[in-house]
């Protein structure tokens, strides 16, 4: 593998070479750029990196640069060049830098006037209208955190999941639900990362809320065709950042909704340090700083809330949910940076029934911790290593009378990834990296008990070892101020280890045919694909439009097989095997991007997509989830799938009215040999049409307005056609494979939030804000889920079936939420 890697990578740079030498000429053969303006972009109040801010010539707008992930920049300028810099961010105050031999440190102040909402690109990827037309990176969404409370959300929650699907490409799957589906893809074909360690189930109270806490957090970037640097799913990269603690001082924040509560703290450890200049690595001398800490929990009061009304009641769900993160930071030298993240989270919720006759209770959760570093050997050369533990939980016990059953299901990864970042020249930037990955997968366990106790099992599906590695290359090249190549090629693979014992059961699955053991350690099987990534820029004359398009081969060796019919989380999560072999993709799109308007205030992008499926899977027609002991995938059936669409995306970014219009075309389908009779079928969250509206207004210093309207094709569902009794039971005869269409969902949400002026009290200065939300304002009667109503008597001739449709929220929800910051 490392033979080919070194070839591909010593032959795409001699075909660069050649084709620039080609493109350029002799004329530009003989430019040279003598001068690097180098620094550091940072948040003035909190000193936290400002990703996606626009550096740029005062005197020439067009010469300039954008920030990286860590505020970091660098920009080739002529010797001949005296004019200052030009250093701008939405919702930060313009600032300007003289040119100077040093490393700059900038600082931007926030705009303390305005209550912006949460700053979302779509095409773009950055804060900046600009930044969409400098990059070739496509299909990049990046949302910062500073004010996301103020867009309106179900309960006054904010929540960063659901305001990413309010752009071109990307949808819920339904009224209240946060899981995210992008480009025709799954839930499981996204990767969400906290802090470089992934979550599987993102999704608080039953999937209403996700289970990040914007205060906690400093960025979210969602990347629909990732580089070669990110892998391991299909359609998207879900890349969320926490923020650290604030250096300089202890400050706190505290926030009170109608459903959950917040509480958040953050400061220094130890006394203040001297520093040197951290970001000048050159000296190589001092840059040690104290440690900072970040603590944040939120937890929901359902359960204090209902508890009055169960006791006049048989039946009632207690349910809460609760999550807890944490970060420290630590930079004990100039040359290093050290980062501790924390998660843990956790749904618990039971019910009873028939007076106690019978009761369940069910719970499940995330946790999850990463620990990097990132070492910088010198200005252009740096080394970044993440190593992260996960584990994710659900269980479900039900008791009835004398007999109790339980069932577990649980996944567990170890991982540890490793890059190194070498910037040779200007405008060129290398990557190369490896990434391995544990895998321990219980899809299913179950046992149960009786009042005697006598103990049995019910379901004990084998646990899955597996192994996943992949190593990276990744170069990005600005050729020409109007060219820009993106090109990197990932190689992964995954290997399943024993213990396992692979059976062969007869046609009817009743009995074993023969069976192979795979002792601990060996192999079972094993896969490997290539997965070459490439995209491409070039700008149009005039420095304000640019075409892109990019290809990108993706595989995912972990699968999500969901039952549409359960409201509980009861996903089973398998690794690749020899029944469920991996799921692999190929992805084109293209692109034309545009800023309009005075000071560029608008970004105008239309991206086009095609995508190509393979190794996806269902389960069988009749599955019904019951005792078992045979393995998960004999349940189901592979298939392949296809989408392509067009997204178009209009946003205003400056004025006291702002946002976005998205709109999205889509088709997506699924085919499988065994299902629909073999015919090409919807995609169960196939959207014709996907439209949202998206607007924030500064009516005063003190007051902002939003508003967000969304449209969207009903979901894809299969239902019955008929009806029969044989033998005094009623069975159903089922239709083509989601050929119904629920009715469309539109909803309109509002909100207004009030902010006080920051007012000292004692010691500290006190920030308090209020907002006001109202969720459906017109009252839409969204359907949540459908059910067959039956009329008439079956056995006459005269029975009927009627589809009756479900409204989680048919009526207007208010919603106040108050916060003080101190």
């Amino acid at each position: 593998m490392l033979s080919f890697v070194a070839r591909w990578w010593i032959g795409l740079a001699a075909g660069v070479v050649v084709g620039v030498g080609g493109l350029l000429g002799p004329a530009q053969a003989q430019t040279v750029v003598p001068r690097v303006v180098r620094g550091f972009v940072t948040d003035a109040a909190t000193a936290q990196p400002l990703p996606g801010a626009v550096v740029h010539l005062r005197a020439t707008p067009t010469t300039g640069t954008v920030t990286d992930g860590n505020g970091a920049f660098q920009l080739p300028l002529p010797t001949a060049t005296t004019g200052p810099l030009v250093i701008e961010l939405l919702g930060y105050r313009p600032t300007t830098a003289p040119l100077t031999g040093e490393s700059l440190r900038i600082q931007l102040t926030a705009l303390a006037v305005r209550l912006t909402g949460a700053t979302v690109v779509g095409s773009a990827g950055q804060a900046n209208p600009e930044q969409h037309l400098r990059g070739a990176q496509m299909g990049e969404a990046v949302l910062t955190i500073e004010t996301l409370r103020t867009l309106p959300v179900l309960f006054g929650e904010a929540d960063p999941v659901k305001t990413l699907a309010l752009l071109p490409g990307v949808q819920t799957g339904g009224e209240g639900q946060t899981g995210l589906y992008v480009r025709g893809g799954g839930q499981d074909q996204n990767l969400t990362l906290l802090d470089g360690a992934p979550i599987y189930n993102a999704g608080h109270l039953l999937n209403f809320f996700s289970v990040f806490n914007a205060d906690a957090l400093r960025s979210a970037m969602l990347l629909k065709t990732p580089d070669a640097g990110r892998g391991g799913r299909l359609s998207s990269v879900l890349d969320l950042t926490s923020r650290a603690g604030d250096p300089d001082s202890l400050r706190g924040r505290i926030g009170v909704g109608v459903i959950a509560s917040r509480l958040l703290l953050e400061g220094p450890i130890g006394r203040r340090q001297p520093t040197a200049d951290s970001l000048d690595v050159r000296r190589g001398a001092g840059g040690a700083a104290r440690p900072t800490f970040l603590l944040a929990a939120r937890r929901t009061y359902v359960d204090v809330l209902a508890r009055p009304f169960q006791k006049k009641a048989d039946s009632g769900a207690p349910y809460y949910f609760y999550d807890l993160n944490g970060r420290l930071a630590w930079r004990p030298g100039a040359r290093d940076r050290l980062d501790l993240t924390l998660y843990h989270g956790r749904d618990q919720g039971q019910f009873a029934l028939g007076g106690g006759q019978f009761s369940a209770r069910f719970g499940w959760g995330n946790s999850a911790g990463a620990l990097r570093w990132q070492h910088t050997f010198r200005e252009r050369l740096r080394l970044l290593t993440t190593l992260t533990a996960v584990d994710y939980q659900f269980q479900f016990t039900s008791a009835f009378s004398t007999y109790e059953t339980r069932l577990l299901a649980y996944v567990r990864d170890y991982a540890a990834t490793t890059a190194l970042q070498w910037e040779p020249v200007a405008r060129h930037r290398l990557e190369a990296g490896l990434t391995a990955t544990r895998h321990t997968l219980r899809p299913r366990a179950g046992d149960a008990s009786t009042a005697d106790g006598q103990q049995f099992t019910t379901n004990r599906v084998q646990t899955k070892y597996a192994d996943e590695a992949a190593a990276w290359v990744q170069d990005e090249w600005s050729l020409t101020d109007a060219f820009q190549l993106s090109a990197g090629l990932r190689w992964s693979g995954l290997r399943q280890r024993g213990p396992f014992t692979d059976y062969e059961f007869t046609g009817s699955a009743a009995q074993v045919l023969d069976s192979v053991f795979t002792p601990r350690g060996a192999t079972v099987v094993r896969f490997q694909t290539p997965e070459p990534r490439v995209a491409v820029r070039w700008a149009l004359p005039g420095g304000r439009a640019s075409l892109k398009a990019a290809y990108a081969r993706s595989a995912q060796y972990v699968h999500l097989v969901s039952q549409a019919t359960s409201a509980l989380p009861l996903d089973v999560w398998v690794p690749a095997s020899r029944l469920a072999p991996p799921q692999r993709a190929h992805g084109f799109s293209a692109g034309y991007f545009r800023t309009l308007g005075p000071a560029q205030a608008w970004e105008v992008s239309v991206e086009a997509y095609y995508r190509r499926l393979s190794g996806q899977l269902e389960y069988r027609d009749g599955y019904v989830a019951g005792p078992s002991n045979r393995d998960i995938e004999f349940e189901f059936v592979r298939g392949t799938g296809r989408a392509y669409g067009l997204e178009l995306l209009a946003r205003r970014t400056t004025g006291r009215t702002r946002g976005w219009l998205a709109y999205t075309l889509a088709r997506a389908t699924r085919a499988f040999p065994d299902l629909n009779g073999g015919r090409t079928f919807p995609f169960r969250f196939d959207q014709r049409h996907n439209l949202s509206l998206v607007a924030t207004y500064d009516l005063t210093p003190r007051w902002l307005l939003g508003s967000t309207f969304t449209y969207a094709t009903g979901q894809a569902l299969t239902m019955p056609e008929r009806r029969y009794v044989v033998a005094g039971n009623v069975q159903f005869q089922y239709g083509a494979r989601n050929a119904f269409r629920m009715p469309p969902n539109h909803r309109l949400d509002f909100a207004a939030t009030w902010q006080r002026p920051p007012h000292r009290l004692g010691p500290r200065v006190w920030r308090t804000r209020w907002q006001f939300s109202v969720y459906n304002v017109y009252g839409r009667r969204n359907p949540w889920f459908y059910y067959l109503a039956p009329t008439g008597d079956a056995t006459t001739g005269t029975g009927r079936l009627t589809g009756q449709s479900v409204a989680l929220f048919p009526i207007p929800l208010p919603a106040v939420t108050w916060e003080i910051e101190f």
